[in-house]
């Protein structure tokens, strides 16, 4: 493929970054903007795969997660916060635990 397209186009081709303009938006602005607002909320999503189900139900579309992904990552800026699990030694119970036991020595 390389080859056929340096046969065709010489060096000057083959340095040429090339981009998918031709390809359409997956959202139209519009679509994009009341994701904008959805992703702004305090509750917001939980995971991407939040972000694509809502897409595809609002928007009757069938975008794949890498896709959703990428435009709530990348063209619309998020990043989505959510808990993470904790270890089993840093419990609240444990904190009580360590803050009151003081040493006999």
């Amino acid at each position: 493929m390389w080859l056929e397209r340096y046969g065709a186009e010489g060096l000057e081709g083959m340095l040429e970054i090339r981009t998918h303009s031709n390809r359409d938006n997956s959202l139209t602005p519009e679509q994009e903007e009341q994701l904008k607002q959805k992703l702004s909320e305090p509750e917001g999503f939980e995971s991407y795969t939040a972000v694509q189900s809502w897409i595809n139900q609002t928007f009757g579309l069938t975008l794949s997660y890498d896709t959703a992904r990428q435009i709530a990552r990348y063209r619309l800026g998020a990043k989505l916060k959510g808990a993470r699990k904790s270890h089993t030694k840093n419990s609240p119970a444990a904190e009580n635990c360590k803050a009151s036991y003081t040493p006999d020595f």
